[in-house]
Formats: structure tokens, C-alpha cells, sequence
């Protein structure tokens, strides 16, 4: 065994070392000459050296177009198997092209994104066109309208409303995109689901001599981006400067007492050609009805959520509860709480509110769109104003005709409703 081995390893050492490294070279070398081929998926394209005012169709800011093409790669097995699509991308020199060329992808045009990443190993690619439209290059201002927001109010909050509705943006572009963009305008949404209740609670509480209005939840500039694939690689930035005051309002839900009774009106729609019938109907004393200086009010005290403190110090002395009397619906009597002489209700609180701005010089809008928010918040809250019992459940009426006179109790908890 002893002389097997000796024979096998020893003797003619040198030859056979030599034969071993021979044989490590051959391997190498023919390891090293093996290619394969290999397709590369949505592979960037980009494009430099554009004439002056020039773009192409769909390409970004940063010369990437939004379309992106396939590579078929030729080259060296191993370095090959390590190249992903991210690692290249093609480049396309446009300086001489101010009209509709052709453009022929071959290995020349392949370039690495990362300089670290190794394309050496590609010989060769499969030869590709692609079509390349010059279009004139333009810059322009865009309205932005902010829409109503999506997702739900902070917990212990209620929205109100956005401000200001419109902001703008810069694109610079395509003449085409970017016109059709001026004339349609952009949309921008904000997520209330994004804003925790306890950032809101952070916030100071706008005030006019001492009285609540809304909290201003100021947006953050991460918020103020929109992405416009066919314009920029990357989401853009609306104008900051010219929109520092973009915010969104919130109310806090709590009940608020309404301190001044609620006075009875009956309403008796007038019917064409027809007679007013029970136009005397006298509203009973019950035990939510009672008379002051011969007028019927109701006296269990009441609530509302989903206003301003403000807003309802402003018209509580100007809250009645109407009950529409018509002659062929004896059984269902419709009611609702009317505001009386809206307008000038209207032109007070717009004018508390923007007194309080001008002290606390909380807003720089332009006085003559701020005062337009602010009347449609003041029609915001008396659309949605409604009114509650002390366990915060909607409060509802139970009317009743007895021959000439309307019995108006409150309806029973168990046909009610919670809010």
C-alpha cells in the first residue's frame, strides 16, 4: 500500500504538478469563455444633452423617460448572473436631435446607475429601436384645488373644512402636458386618518374674547407634494411660499349647551287656489311646552355638537323651532330649527372671526377669499346643526293634533335614534 501511494504522488512530481496546473488553467480559461444570454425587464431610460428649450414626450425632470424598455444581454455566464436590472440603464445622447428620430439601443448605449455595479461582462446586446418625440419645453403655473379630505376626523374631533381650496404648483414639461395641466388644473387630497387626535390637542384653540372657535391643524410640507409620472420622476412641491396658510379645521365634538329657550313657530304653506285650514291651532302646555310673555317655547335644555362655540354664541338668540301645519297631513307634522334673518347672523360671525384674525395676525390670506371661507363655514354650520339631549342622543319631536290644538311632546327614547 506504502509503494502504491509513494508511486502515485512521488514519483514524477514535477510532471505532474505541471499537468495539474495546466489543468487549472484550461478550466479557467474555459469557465471564463462560457456566455450565455439573459433578458433584462423595464430597464431605465434616459436622455442628456437636449437642445435648449427642448424635452421629450413622458421624460422627467431628471431625463428619465416614463417608459422603460427590455435589454436580451449577451456576455460572460458568471458576471452576467450578477447583473439585475437595476444596475443599468440606457443613455441616450440627444444633442444633435431637435425633430422625431429613431433612436437604435446597442451596447454602446448601456450604462451603470451604480458605480460599483460590473457590466463588463456583457459582449454584446440584442439591437432594439425606440422612437424619440422633441416637444418644445415650457414652464408654467398650475392651480391645484384641494379637494374634500379622505379618511376619518381624529378621535374627539369633527371636520370642518379645508384652507384655502386652491394652491399652485410649477411644472416645467411638454407644452402639451403641461397646457392640458393649466386648463384641468391638478387634485390634491389630504388623509385626516394621517393626524392623531393628540396633535390636535397640542394645538391652541383659536379665541375671540374668550369664546372657542376651531382648531387649525396647519399642513405639514410633506403633505404639499403631488406626483405627475409624465412630468417628474419624483413628487413635486407646491408652492410653499405662497402657501404657508394651508390648513385644516377641526371642532371638537362635545355637546354645547344652547342657554336661550327655543320659541314655537307654525308655518302654513300656502296651497294655490286653496283655503288655509286650522290656521288658529293653538300649541298645548305640556311638560315640554311652556309659555313665556305669551309666547310657546320649549323648556328642556338642549345641546348641539358638531358647530363652533362661536358660531353658536352668535345665533342662539335667533333659534326657533318652525313645525310645517299642513291641511292634508293631520298625522305628520315635519319640523326643523330655523335660523331667523340668516344673513345678518351670517355678517356678524364673519365679523367676530375676522376681528379675532386681525388681533391675533393668525392669517395673511387675502381678506376678501378669507371672508368667503368663512361664510361658507357659517352656511357649513347651520346645515349640519341639529339638535340633542344631555346623553348626547338626537332629540326629536312627537306632534299631535287634538281638534285645535298640537300637542308637542318629545318622542319616547325606544323610537329615537342614537346619534
Amino acid at each position: 500500500m506504502k509503494n502504491l501511494l509513494t508511486k502515485f504522488f512521488i514519483d514524477n512530481w514535477p510532471r505532474k504538478i505541471l499537468s495539474l496546473i495546466l489543468a487549472i488553467i484550461v478550466w479557467f480559461v474555459v469557465n471564463q469563455s462560457l456566455t450565455k444570454s439573459k433578458m433584462l425587464h423595464n430597464v431605465g431610460v434616459r436622455i442628456v444633452n437636449l437642445p435648449e428649450g427642448i424635452t421629450i414626450e413622458g421624460m422627467s425632470t431628471n431625463g428619465l423617460l416614463g417608459r422603460r424598455i427590455d435589454l436580451n444581454i449577451t456576455g460572460n455566464r458568471i458576471l452576467l448572473s450578477k447583473i439585475q436590472t437595476g444596475d443599468l440603464e440606457v443613455l441616450i445622447d440627444g444633442r444633435t436631435h431637435d425633430v422625431e428620430w429613431i433612436e437604435k439601443i446597442n451596447k454602446k448605449n448601456i450604462v451603470p446607475t451604480d458605480p460599483t455595479a460590473n457590466i463588463t461582462g456583457i459582449k454584446r446586446i440584442t439591437p432594439v429601436s425606440i422612437a424619440l418625440k422633441p416637444k418644445k419645453l415650457i414652464r408654467e403655473k398650475i392651480p391645484v384645488v384641494i379637494t374634500a379630505p379622505k379618511g376619518d376626523s381624529p378621535k374627539g374631533y369633527q371636520f370642518v373644512d379645508v384652507w384655502p381650496y386652491r394652491a399652485y404648483i410649477t411644472l416645467r414639461g411638454p407644452e402639451d402636458i403641461i397646457s392640458r395641466y393649466k386648463s384641468r388644473g391638478v387634485k390634491l387630497t389630504f388623509n385626516l386618518s394621517e393626524i392623531n387626535h393628540s396633535q390636535l390637542d397640542d394645538l391652541k384653540v383659536s379665541e375671540h374674547n374668550g369664546r372657542h372657535d376651531v382648531v387649525s391643524f396647519k399642513i405639514p410640507q410633506n403633505w404639499k407634494q403631488i406626483y405627475l409620472p409624465d412630468v417628474s420622476a419624483s413628487p413635486i412641491e407646491i408652492d410653499s411660499k405662497k402657501n404657508e396658510a394651508l390648513h385644516v379645521d377641526f371642532i371638537r365634538t362635545e355637546l354645547l349647551p344652547i342657554t336661550t329657550p327655543l320659541q314655537i313657530n307654525l308655518y302654513y304653506p300656502l296651497r294655490s287656489g286653496r283655503p288655509i285650514k286650522n290656521k288658529n291651532l293653538q300649541v298645548e302646555k305640556t311638560s315640554l311646552i311652556k309659555e313665556i310673555n305669551g309666547v310657546q317655547v320649549i323648556q328642556e335644555k338642549l345641546y348641539t355638537k358638531g358647530v363652533s362655540e362661536l358660531f353658536l354664541q352668535t345665533v342662539k338668540n335667533n333659534l326657533a323651532i318652525s313645525i310645517t301645519v299642513d291641511p292634508n297631513h293631520h298625522s305628520d307634522y315635519e319640523w326643523g330649527v330655523q335660523f331667523i334673518n340668516p344673513r345678518e347672523l351670517e355678517n356678524n360671525y364673519v365679523s367676530l372671526v375676522m376681528e379675532g384674525n386681525l388681533q391675533n395676525q393668525r392669517n395673511n390670506t387675502n381678506p376678501k377669499l378669507r371672508e368667503e371661507y368663512l361664510r361658507n363655514r357659517f352656511r357649513s354650520y347651520m346645515n349640519r346643526f341639529q339638535l340633542y339631549r344631555a346623553d348626547a342622543t338626537k332629540f326629536e319631536l312627537d306632534i299631535q293634533q287634538h281638534d285645535k290644538h298640537l300637542a308637542i311632546n318629545e318622542l319616547q327614547e325606544d323610537h329615537c335614534c342614537p346619534n
